[in-house]
């Protein structure tokens, strides 16, 4: 099992080992926050050999859990600029926004 680490850390391979979890043919990310937080951990669920995400399950401390499961990439399509644009009109108030370009 991997140490706690902070979740800004570069992940390397050293940290990816046999899932532990049901998913065979994987690797698992976890990813637990360094401060008390209502994230308990994330584990991210890479494929052996293709290194592509297959799933994240976020772990709540109140037990809940949310999992997001991938089950089709497309690499290499055109995407226009404008479908990655920011929009500062659809961020909360109050919301501290970092631009680092």
């Amino acid at each position: 099992e991997i140490d706690r680490r902070d979740w800004s850390s570069d992940v390397c391979s050293s940290d990816l080992w046999k899932a532990y979890t049901q998913i065979p043919g994987c690797y698992t990310i976890k990813m637990m926050p360094k401060k008390k937080s209502q994230v308990r951990q994330i584990l991210v669920y890479v494929t052996n050999g293709t290194y592509l995400i297959s799933e994240v399950k976020c772990e709540m401390t109140n037990g809940t859990s949310y999992t997001i499961k991938i089950s089709d990439y497309k690499t290499k399509a055109s995407y226009p600029a404008s479908t990655f644009k920011f929009d500062p009109k659809l961020v909360p108030a109050g919301t501290e926004v970092v631009d680092l370009r």
